[in-house]
Order: C-alpha cells, then sequence, then structure tokens
C-alpha cells in the first residue's frame, strides 16, 4: 500500500470536504504560493490558542499488525502553544507516531519521518490527519506521504 499525495493534486477544485473553517480566528486553505511540490500547500492560520483544526486525507488498503512510514514536509512560523501533530487514524484508534512531542515555534520546510505500526485487528482503510492543536501561528504542510515498509526476509 502506499499513499502520496503533495495537495496538489487528487483534489477537485471545490475542497470543502477537506477543509475544517473554525469562526474567523482559525481557517484552512491552500497556498499556491508556498510549497514544496504539486503547486499548493496545506496553510492552517489560527490567532487563538484554544482549540484545534485539522486536514483529513483518507487512505485505504490498510494492513493488521504492518509497519508503515508517515512522511510530510512542515513549515511553521510563530505557532506557539501545543502545535502541529500529525496521526494516522484506524478504527476508533489514532496512532500517534510523534511520541516526542508536537512541533511549535519557527522552522522553514522540513521533511519529518515517523515509523508506525497498525494493531491487529483494523479496518482496511483509515484517515491521515495533520492538526494544528490548541495553538496560534501559521503552518503549512506538503506531500504527505504514507507507504508500507516490507518486511525483510530475515524479519518475517
Amino acid at each position: 500500500m502506499y499513499y502520496k499525495n503533495d495537495l496538489g493534486y487528487n483534489y477537485p477544485e471545490k475542497t470543502d470536504e477537506h477543509m475544517i473553517t473554525v469562526k474567523a480566528v482559525r481557517k484552512i486553505t491552500f497556498d499556491k504560493k508556498c510549497f514544496v511540490s504539486g503547486g499548493q500547500s496545506a496553510l492552517f492560520e489560527s490567532k487563538s490558542q484554544k482549540g484545534q483544526m485539522s486536514l483529513q486525507l483518507p487512505v485505504s488498503g490498510l494492513k493488521p499488525e504492518t509497519k508503515y512510514r508517515l512522511s510530510f514536509f512542515c513549515k511553521l512560523d510563530n505557532v506557539k502553544g501545543e502545535g502541529l501533530d500529525v496521526c494516522l487514524y484506524v478504527g476508533n484508534k489514532a496512532i500517534h507516531p510523534m511520541r516526542l512531542g508536537r512541533l511549535s515555534g519557527t522552522h522553514n520546510w522540513s521533511r519529518l519521518t515517523y515509523e508506525l505500526t497498525t494493531g491487529k485487528n483494523i479496518p482496511g482503510k483509515g484517515l491521515v490527519i495533520a492538526a494544528l492543536r490548541a495553538a496560534s501561528g501559521t503552518m503549512r504542510v506538503d506531500n504527505i506521504c504514507l507507504e508500507e515498509i516490507p518486511r525483510s526476509v530475515n524479519n518475517k
């Protein structure tokens, strides 16, 4: 299973179903001027450290007890509070590979890569969720990728 979305393709022009806007203090839009690839990135803007906002990307073909690599690019500008969190939501459980904490502060484009393992009894589909949680500031996310890590011959 390989899922890749650089936020520049596989989306219809109208993307309301992938966007969540909460009042005027928080919004998610596409930024066509600042991105890594594909012509746009997801732009999260928040003036409040209360609440959260998230972009939910559906994935299918997930296998039980399987290792996956979740990678993405992010750029943060003056993010204060809890910050960026990216996880895989399968069934009724979120798998949070960012165990060391969420990202905040100011960072230029960086590629982050995490490994995670699905549980024993999972449905074959889920969501990759990129969220700005309890934080103010500006965050961009691009080129989100979830790929299965092949089992080696010695590690069955």
